[in-house]
């Protein structure tokens, strides 16, 4: 399988992502195959943020467990480890 590569960094695996409100998900970044925004929530993080995404680019994620909301507008979520 071909890795996903962002700055030098390569993702060699990927799972696709059902936003859901409480499953904490452990990834580096993530990318979509729709654009939209994702809502996201760190552990650190008091509230989620919306991220607005165009498709096939790659988010990193500093830290990892996180949430990704079902307000999400982006289709196609597929996390990178």
């Amino acid at each position: 399988m071909s890795a996903f590569y962002n700055n030098g960094i390569a993702y060699t695996k990927v799972v696709a992502v059902t936003p859901n409100d409480s499953t904490e998900l452990d990834f580096n970044a993530f990318i979509v195959t729709v654009a939209g925004t994702v809502s996201v929530q760190t552990g650190s993080m008091a509230s989620n943020v919306d991220v607005t995404c165009l498709a096939g680019v790659i988010y990193p994620i500093g830290g990892k467990a996180i949430i990704v909301h079902t307000d999400s507008t982006a289709t196609g979520i597929l996390a990178l480890t």
